[in-house]
């Protein structure tokens, strides 16, 4: 008989009537447990695997209006809810460790006013840690119960804060019922920037377990008369009046100084804010704040004006148009090609294929414009697809001319993002259209960020690998930013590094970046891994990587990305060793 069926479901367990033993008949609480209980802004309850109370703090005594001594021995059904300790109870040993929080209310109470997060203890004895904290908006604003419909409606079920819905209703129940709000009402969203990509990286699980440390970390900033909420994926806000809403926006950027630490990973993320005043409704001033906080796409505090409403109808314009063009093929979006070149011959080697887009009425429009743009609206994955697609439509032209003038076929580089190395489809995506072409894989070059490297598991090992067995050839691009785990190097099939152009554009006038880049070639070549150079804009760098022993390079100097493939011959310019 298994151990389940001898303690039963939890909800038996909630459900059977047992006399409370002797309020003394456990032993009493470790003085440093006792410290953290009491020292605890939250409502700490640790239970035992019968659901009763072994701990409390004085925070769970205020909370509950009775005395320490008077909780320790409880069920637990007794001081709230027990539904949602037998939901967490019940759940699946996979996913215990995912992030839980519900909306649940006071035993015998109608109205569910407290938030509960739930973490399991120990697991061999079945013990939790219940985090409770009161939802005073909800006991002090007429109307805002109902506002909120149902039971955890209006609850975020990851971080327990009020979700969109629950803002927006509370919202409207405290300063807007119908008039003007006053003036000193304000509010403030916070996006966090690429945190999409990140939690691609780093998975589903570690990402939710990222949100909860940043809602616990923004709880400590909000004061009295603030309610805080996350109303997107990866975006929160506070609405309230009790501070100027330049104090309330600073600190919300304070609260980022510090990294967040996720099982064995710290993440530095970054905030950008946005501020709007009192507008004619609680949804006006929602979305107007968020213009503001994805106005700029950096560590930015930004007030909300008019004149983002025009920028926010342009980039959906241009959001439109981009995919109109992509769906239709029509041949807006083309493919430029940047020669890389052989610094020991100095011939192309092959091309870095680039995305451009000329519209019929506004032009060419910068790729540093609609990049961006395709990334926020989950268009990056059918941009990079149609890149590829012409990438290797054109590399096999080149290599069956090339072949006929008895010359070595050149390769394509192409550009991968963090999300659409996670799509599981990729490899199928990727010998779909070199089929097409016809290309041979070993020809294609496969240029990854970093971040694409963090996936969860072995997620991203496991699609390297299929990679390298197809023959594909795997670059990590920009490398020396972002991330800058070199233990990767050592763990997974990679064949390349590509030096981020910020180290090399400076080599020559930056001591510490010049010993940046000879530390990162000296680290390759010690690997046996080849080293491109991008951003080569004079003689003088291109000069000192060929000191350096660098393999490849590119840039304006030897060539601008344009329509035609990797010309014959040597460069003029590397025909003979620099300086």
């Amino acid at each position: 008989m298994s151990a389940d069926s001898i303690r039963g479901s939890a909800a038996d367990r909630a459900m059977t009537r047992r006399p409370p033993p002797p309020r003394d008949a456990g032993p009493p609480a470790a003085p440093w447990l006792a410290a953290i209980l009491d020292g605890a802004d939250e409502a700490i309850l640790v239970l035992d695997a019968d659901d009763r109370v072994l701990a409390a703090g004085h925070a769970a005594a205020r909370l509950f209006d009775r005395a320490q001594d008077r909780i320790v021995g409880q069920p637990a059904a007794g001081l709230i809810d027990g539904a949602a300790i037998a939901e967490f109870r019940g759940r699946a040993p996979a996913d215990s460790s995912q992030p839980f929080a519900r909306r649940v209310g006071r035993s015998g109470a109608a109205t569910a006013d407290l938030t509960l997060r739930i973490v399991a203890g120990d697991g061999d004895r079945g013990h939790l840690v219940c985090f409770l904290r009161e939802i005073p908006s909800l006991r002090e604003i007429p109307g805002a119960e109902a506002a909120h419909g149902e039971r955890g409606a209006a609850i975020d079920p990851v971080t327990g804060l009020a979700n969109r819905a629950g803002l927006l209703a509370q919202m409207q129940a405290a300063s807007y019922p119908g008039a003007v709000p006053p003036s000193d009402l304000h509010l403030t969203a916070l996006h966090l920037v690429g945190f999409d990509v990140l939690a691609t990286s780093i998975g589903r699980r570690a990402g939710g377990l990222l949100l909860a440390e940043v809602a616990a970390r923004l709880r400590d900033v909000v004061v009295p008369g603030e309610i805080l909420a996350r109303i997107g994926e990866a975006e929160f806000a506070v609405a309230g009046g009790g501070r100027a809403a330049t104090d309330c926006a600073e600190a919300l950027h304070r609260a980022f100084d510090e990294p967040f630490a996720v099982g064995r990973g710290t993440y530095y993320l970054t905030p950008a804010i946005g501020i709007a005043p009192h507008a004619a409704s609680a949804e006006d001033a929602l979305a107007d704040a968020e213009l503001a906080c994805r106005a700029d796409q950096g560590p930015t505090i930004r007030h909300f004006d008019a004149a983002l409403r025009t920028l926010h109808h342009d980039r959906l314009e241009i959001e439109t148009a981009l995919h109109q063009a992509l769906r239709s093929r029509s041949g807006e979006v083309s493919a430029a090609y940047q020669p890389v070149y052989d610094l020991r011959t100095g011939m192309a080697a092959g091309c870095e294929a680039l995305a451009r887009w000329h519209h019929p009425t506004r032009g060419d429009v910068p790729p540093a414009t609609f990049v961006p743009i395709a990334e926020n609206a989950g268009l990056v994955g059918l941009l990079g697809e149609h890149v590829c697609r012409l990438a290797a439509r054109a590399l096999a032209g080149w290599n069956r001319g090339r072949a006929r003038q008895g010359e070595p076929p050149a390769f394509v580089s192409i550009n991968l993002s963090a999300r659409q190395f996670a799509d599981p489809a990729l490899v199928e995506r990727l010998q779909r259209i070199l089929g097409e072409a016809p290309v041979e894989p070993a020809q294609v070059q496969l240029e990854l960020t970093e971040s694409c490297l963090l996936g969860p598991g072995n997620e991203a090992l496991a699609t390297l690998e299929r990679l390298r067995r197809l023959g594909f050839t795997l670059y990590i691009d920009d490398f020396g930013v972002g991330y800058s785990n070199f233990s990767y190097l050592q763990q997974l099939p990679l064949d390349g590094l590509k030096i981020d152009r910020s180290f090399v554009g400076a080599m020559t006038t930056s001591p510490r970046a010049f010993d940046i880049v000879r530390m990162i070639i000296e680290l390759a070549h010690g690997m046996n891994l080849p080293v491109v150079a991008e951003g080569i804009e004079n003689l003088e760098t291109c000069a000192a990587l060929r000191r350096l022993d660098c393999d490849f390079v590119q840039g304006l100097l030897l060539g601008a990305p344009g329509p035609n493939g990797p010309a014959a011959g040597v460069h003029p310019l590397l025909a003979q060793p620099a300086g």
